[in-house]
């Protein structure tokens, strides 16, 4: 099957799929081959189908690198029709909607490629204790005043609930691992704050990456205060 027809297989498969809320059956033994066509297109792809090719590969929950700069601006129209769907769930969507709000409209392409490296950053660990073992990879992060303001806005805006199956989610983690290496205390103070779902997990975590610094002591003493001592000190 040539490249273009591929292309055109796939969307007409998951976008059927979709409105009938079914997973596609074309992409999973295909998903290499797609890979590949992202990072070279065929000429003949007009810019449509590769905003859809773009739409539904987000839709699977992966991180699209653009190759070439000129496709960026279709891959953020890409994105534009991906957050109508972030808030619906497998099979009609996979996408972190944290991971999508972090990387909503950057003012270049440049700036994507540096955000997708921080999600990035945050993904390639098997465990959170992996991750805290790991400060200086994301120090230079949490220096950068560009990527801590992102990191607030896009919490704030999903009021520090991801959509994520897990609660040990590496880009939320992550991005709370930055907040504490650059010392915003009064973001990470909303977050203890707010109600979430399965609550305690929550906190038992964020009390083990406060317990790796010292200098942290006061956030760490005010989750003591604020919930029972098990929910920090061990986890059931």
């Amino acid at each position: 099957m040539d490249k273009i027809t591929l292309i055109r297989t796939f969307i007409a498969d998951e976008e059927q799929a979709f409105n009938a809320d079914e997973q596609g059956g074309f992409y999973p033994s295909n998903h290499h081959h797609i890979s590949d066509i992202i990072k070279k297109l065929p000429a003949e792809a007009s810019e449509e189908e590769i905003i859809s090719l773009y739409y539904h590969v987000l839709r699977h929950g992966t991180i699209i690198h653009p190759v070439k700069e000129k496709y960026y601006p279709l891959l953020q129209q890409a994105y534009t029709k991906l957050y109508a769907v972030l808030d619906e769930r497998y099979p009609r969507n996979m996408f972190h909607k944290l991971e999508a709000v972090f990387l909503e409209h950057p003012a270049d392409y440049t700036t994507y490629l540096r955000y997708r490296e921080v999600i990035l950053q945050c993904n390639k660990y098997t465990s959170l204790p992996g991750m805290r073992s790991k400060p200086d990879k994301f120090m230079p992060y949490a220096q950068d005043e560009q990527i801590i303001n992102r990191v607030i806005s896009s919490l704030q805006r999903i009021g520090f609930k991801h959509n994520g199956p897990l609660v040990s989610n590496g880009t939320f983690w992550g991005f709370i691992f930055m907040l504490l290496l650059s010392k915003n205390t009064a973001v990470v103070l909303d977050f203890i704050n707010t109600d979430l779902p399965d609550k305690r997990s929550y906190i038992w975590i964020l009390g083990s990456f406060l317990k790796d610094d010292p200098s942290l002591k006061s956030l760490l003493d005010h989750l003591y205060a604020s919930y029972p001592v098990e929910w920090v000190d061990e986890y059931f």
